[in-house]
């Protein structure tokens, strides 16, 4: 930042020097030491209760607003103190009272920190972790128990649900088995919220996220296709993303709908979302046997492969399915 180089560059004369935690008395990289972000010494800490650090954070905003933006994403908003948030908050709703505004909450409480920030959202990395995890310990015992959790985080703030972004491992690789690829895009766009899709995941591409200097290389590479170049595995997880978010447009109580889980097995579960008459059902089978679900009356297949009976749905190995009543 070049607030702090003028610190570097003029010490304790700086203008900027009450912008920082900086004490002059002690040594440091830079000849004083300073505070930084979770022991990144490139990541000097800003002073939030400097009134000139937020009006400097309104303008940086303020500029993309200009330029069109519509939403911001807030990085490490769990370690920025929420008073600051929320005055930063209210002067944007000002001049846009349809911003979204979302907050990068990887641990703490969420409820908490979204109430007092006044956030739009915050980036759920329990569900997110309980996807892939579930998926690849053949345990849907622990995604059940998420998205528990995830019906209580929906009581207080609009989740910002994700299987993949910028600085996780990309879903194609984390799944120790890609026919769960679908299942985990099942559970994405089917529960309340709002869904994310990390780009270059509705291609099926891969790469791994190291704990090193430099570890996000992998996750945050060009990527390989385009629309019209796509073949194989490729292409189906391209049409398969187009098929559930056409799925998930043209049902937007899905949102803020009800979630309850109604049946669960350690390689099985389904779950449904209502919102008034409207209701939509997922059923997710893991296992290497087909395994039946009895469904409510006057539901439709609407995605993923079933096959009807009787009195109840069959869903083959590895099979998958969302039906809805609209």
């Amino acid at each position: 930042m070049l607030f702090f180089a003028d610190v570097v560059e003029h010490g304790r004369e700086s203008a900027r020097s009450d912008w920082f935690h900086i004490d002059f008395d002690r040594p440091g990289r830079d000849g004083f030491g300073y505070a930084n972000f979770e022991g990144h010494g490139q990541l000097v800490k800003l002073r939030h209760a400097n009134a000139q650090v937020l009006d400097w954070a309104v303008d940086v905003a303020t500029y993309w607003l200009d330029r069109g933006v519509d939403a911001l994403r807030l990085d490490a908003a769990y370690a920025i103190p929420a008073g600051f948030l929320a005055s930063l908050e209210k002067r944007m709703r000002a001049a846009r009272p349809d911003l979204l505004l979302i907050g990068e909450v990887i641990h703490g409480d969420y409820a908490a920190i979204a109430k007092a920030s006044r956030l739009t959202s915050v980036t759920q990395y329990e569900l997110w972790k309980a996807i892939w995890s579930s998926l690849n310990e053949h345990n849907l015992y622990e995604l059940a128990h998420a998205l528990e959790r995830h019906i209580d985080f929906c009581r207080h703030f609009v989740p910002w649900n994700f299987v993949g972004n910028h600085d996780t491992t990309r879903i194609a690789s984390k799944l120790r088995d890609r026919r769960h690829l679908p299942h985990a895009l099942a559970i994405l766009f089917t529960i309340p919220g709002i869904p994310a899709v990390y780009a270059g995941d509705e291609q099926g591409a891969e790469g791994t996220k190291y704990d090193r200097e430099g570890g996000d290389a992998e996750i945050r590479r060009p990527l390989a296709h385009q629309p019209a170049d796509l073949a194989g595995d490729s292409l189906r997880t391209w049409q398969m993303h187009r098929e559930l978010i056409a799925l998930r447009r043209a049902r937007p109580w899905l949102v803020d709908g009800v979630l309850k889980v109604t049946q669960l097995g350690n390689r099985s579960i389904a779950f449904e979302v209502r919102a008034q008459k409207n209701l939509l059902v997922t059923v997710l089978n893991t296992d290497e046997r087909s395994v039946s679900c009895t469904l409510p009356p006057g539901l439709v297949l609407v995605a993923g492969h079933a096959v009807s009976k009787l009195q109840a749905s069959e869903l083959p190995a590895q099979g998958w399915g969302i039906w809805s009543s609209a």
